[in-house]
């Protein structure tokens, strides 16, 4: 459905700023009906990359959406693959217009990009899908603020799914939610991908949730793919040391049952910032003079692929 090349966003931060690159030259394929987790680190470039599938920043390489250059569509063309594009924000409250009452914000999609349908229809669907996203139809002319966050997510969630579109693009949508409220919008999610036939591009930072929900993950550090493979080769044998560092913090809840430890690696900020190497190479316990010269290039690693020189070290 989706295939990714050389996908690369920067962002000029002015006259006497040095360009600074988000995604770094990313390739990766999605299959229809697949989800697709992206983890990494605060300023990986992970919501960099779906804005940039999205249209929303610019960006340079080759993103085709069941054969269609996402980056090249113009005008009506790309207006029209848009329909099936969704994507669900970090957020739930600051992503609902709070002028607006959720009735108007469900059909906003649907006023937009079928508006021949009669306002009365538009509200039944709002309706329908408010419903299965387990909410009652009693919500319809409440506004943003009188919902919890757990209740804006679904509010957004059925604003992102009324269109049925194809791809849903979901940044880190439970990062701001409790845990027993994540886990309810995890099961939510699970359970319309399944019903809908989505495919799901699903960030987060929390290794458990994408666990959870997604059948291969991808590994990001400063822009650059570090790790992709299937979630049962990742989570029990990861190639990338920092693939292996994400792991091994991720907190247990009894530590007498606790995996090794985690690796020794610097602070984000020690990356390098001069160009060429490896990425990592300044956090990286396994970092050789190689490392310094060679940018590691992605090479198959089990059923997945993986960016190491030293990756079976």
């Amino acid at each position: 459905m989706l295939a990714v090349r050389e996908l690369t966003v920067r962002y000029d931060a002015g006259r006497r700023a040095r360009v600074r690159t988000a995604v770094d030259s990313v390739t990766f394929e999605l299959a229809a009906g697949e989800s697709l987790g992206l983890v990494g680190e605060s300023g990986s470039g992970k919501s960099s990359l779906v804005r940039a599938l999205l249209r929303l920043v610019p960006a340079s390489g080759v993103a085709l959406f069941e054969g269609r250059d996402l980056l090249r569509l113009r005008g009506t063309d790309l207006r029209a693959t848009r329909e099936h594009l969704q994507i669900i924000f970090q957020d739930p409250l600051a992503a609902l217009d709070p002028r607006m009452r959720i009735a108007e914000i469900v059909a906003e999609p649907l006023r937009e990009f079928r508006p021949q349908l009669p306002a009365s229809e538009r509200r039944a669907l709002a309706r329908s899908m408010l419903e299965r996203v387990g909410l009652d139809a009693t919500h319809l002319d409440r506004y943003p603020h009188e919902f919890s966050g757990g209740q804006a997510q679904r509010i957004g969630i059925a604003r992102a799914l009324v269109l049925r579109p194809r791809l849903l693009l979901c940044d880190e949508p439970v990062a701001s939610l409790d845990v027993s409220i994540t886990a309810q919008i995890v099961n939510l999610l699970h359970d319309l991908k399944r019903e809908f036939g989505l495919s799901l591009l699903f960030i987060a930072h929390d290794l458990a949730t994408v666990r959870q929900v997604c059948e291969r993950v991808m590994v990001l550090y400063r822009g650059r793919l570090m790790e992709i493979a299937p979630r049962e080769q990742l989570y029990s044998a990861a190639r990338h040391p920092y693939t292996r560092a994400l792991l091994a913090a991720v907190p247990t809840p009894d530590p007498a049952h606790a995996g090794p430890a985690a690796l020794a690696v610097g602070e984000p900020g020690t990356a390098p910032t001069e160009p060429g190497g490896c990425a990592f190479r300044h956090r990286c316990p396994l970092s050789a003079a190689r490392c310094s010269t060679e940018i590691p290039q992605l090479r198959a690693a089990g059923s997945g692929l993986v960016a190491c020189h030293f990756a079976d070290s």
